[in-house]
């Protein structure tokens, strides 16, 4: 499965084990979900794409929104810099759950703790009616901890460039560059066999995409290229008594380098 925040990939796609997804729904635009007949633009995903779009500021006027929840709440706040020119987007979520978790009555529920927290920002600049720059952020973070032992936390870093242009009525352009950075880490506090356990990805892209609109055709086509930063992980003893063997592997690197075409035909 691809999952895609304004064309840059994230690798877990939820909160707390599944119970929160990571986009505030406040931010999201679009939502495209294929589960098959994907554009080749995709690349050669097995399975599904979910493609997620986020909003633009606001070109007019401040404006605000948000949510309180018994487990988290939200707050979302956009405004032009430069009226129907300039616009900014930042929202943000995190939660404060642990309260549940006191009321539930076993003793390793109480002495757990689930956190997260995530936040967008985005900035929109129309040059004029054919170039458009946005430069977009995402971070998100969680802590995960079943009984006094064990901890968990992972968390999304990533942040998006695109250009767009439009050379005439039939030819449009999208020139992007992002980074993402994927962690996760697990702490056990076992006294005699406590460990760190640590890994993560790292990628980074560029990529041109065009679309051209031919009478029934919608053809699409580019060229992209993709760098793979791959930690498989390193296991080192938390504590000075602790049995665990220490184990380091080397960091792994991957280029892909891709051009596509794509013609969807209307009978």
């Amino acid at each position: 499965n691809l999952i895609l925040l304004d064309d840059a990939p994230v690798f877990n796609s939820s909160h707390v084990f599944g119970f929160f997804s990571v986009f505030n729904p406040d931010v999201v635009k679009n939502v495209t979900l294929m589960t098959g007949g994907i554009s080749a633009k995709y690349g050669g995903r097995l399975s599904s794409i979910l493609d997620i779009k986020q909003n633009e500021g606001n070109y007019k006027k401040f404006t605000g929104k948000g949510g309180i929840g018994i487990v988290s709440s939200r707050l979302a706040l956009e405004a032009p810099i430069i009226k129907d020119k300039c616009s900014f987007l930042v929202a943000g979520r995190t939660s404060y759950s642990d309260w549940i978790l006191r009321k539930v009555p076993d003793i390793n529920v109480q002495s757990s703790s689930a956190f997260f927290y995530d936040l967008t920002a985005k900035i929109i600049y129309r040059i004029n009616h054919k170039n458009k720059l946005s430069v977009s952020t995402y971070i998100s973070d969680d802590i995960f901890g079943f009984g006094p032992d064990t901890t968990y936390n992972w968390g999304t870093s990533n942040a998006v460039f695109k250009y767009n242009h439009t050379w005439g009525e039939n030819l449009f352009s999208d020139f992007t560059a992002y980074y993402s950075n994927y962690h996760y880490k697990v702490n056990n506090q076992e006294e005699y066999n406590s460990f760190e356990l640590e890994y993560g990805i790292e990628n980074q892209s560029l990529k041109a995409d065009f679309t051209y609109l031919l009478q029934k055709h919608h053809i699409d086509f580019g060229t992209g290229i993709i760098w793979y930063g791959i930690k498989p992980g390193t296991l080192i003893p938390a504590s000075e008594i602790s049995s665990i063997n220490p184990v380091y592997l080397k960091k792994e690197q991957s280029r892909e380098m891709a051009i596509y075409i794509n013609d969807e035909y209307k009978i």
